[in-house]
């Protein structure tokens, strides 16, 4: 059975030991557990592309706010509630006359 439109995400097969051909009923039962499968295996494709979509979507709105953030001709410090500097953008870098990308 191809998975996928064409066959694009390859190809489930399905065989069952015996010596002697199944039955029409044997068959049928074996089309409806293949179907089964190849739905649950393209059902969990889906659902890791969703993931991964998701995944690249923020990751790109973090870079967008990134380059934002290092724009502005505004000092930006961004710092834990206890006082710990996590981030601070390219213009208060420049200020305090630290290299851009130097860690404090």
């Amino acid at each position: 059975m191809p998975l996928g439109a064409e066959g694009e995400l390859g190809f489930l097969a399905i065989a069952v030991a015996t010596d002697r051909v199944p039955g029409e009923i044997e068959r049928m039962l074996l089309d409806v557990a293949a179907t089964k499968i190849a739905n649950l295996l393209l059902r969990a494709r889906h659902a890791s592309d969703s993931r991964l979509l998701q995944e690249q979507t923020a990751q790109y709105k973090e870079e967008l706010l990134h380059q934002l953030v290092h724009s502005i001709a505004a000092e930006v410090t961004l710092s834990t509630p206890d006082g710990e500097i996590v981030f601070v953008n390219r213009t208060c870098m420049e200020h305090i006359g630290l290299p851009v990308g130097a860690h404090l």
